[in-house]
C-alpha cells in the first residue's frame, strides 16, 4: 500500500464517520458539502485533514 492510498482511506473513514451523524436532508448536505471542499483541496494540491485554519478561511471566503 502506497502512503497516498492510506491517505485517501484515512480520509474516507473519516468522512464516512463524520456523515454518520447526519440523517436525510442534513446527511446529503453534509456529503455535498464534503464534495465541494475535497475537489477545492485537490485543486490546490492540498491534503484535507492537513488544512491550516489560515486555508479553511480561504476556503470559507
Amino acid at each position: 500500500m502506497k502512503p497516498s492510498d492510506l491517505d485517501e482511506t484515512v480520509l474516507r473513514l473519516a468522512a464516512t464517520a463524520y456523515l454518520g451523524r447526519y440523517t436525510g436532508v442534513s446527511r446529503t448536505h453534509s456529503a455535498s458539502d464534503l464534495r465541494i471542499f475535497f475537489t477545492w483541496c485537490g485543486e490546490r494540491d492540498l491534503a484535507p485533514l492537513a488544512a491550516r485554519r489560515a486555508q479553511i478561511e480561504l476556503y470559507v471566503r
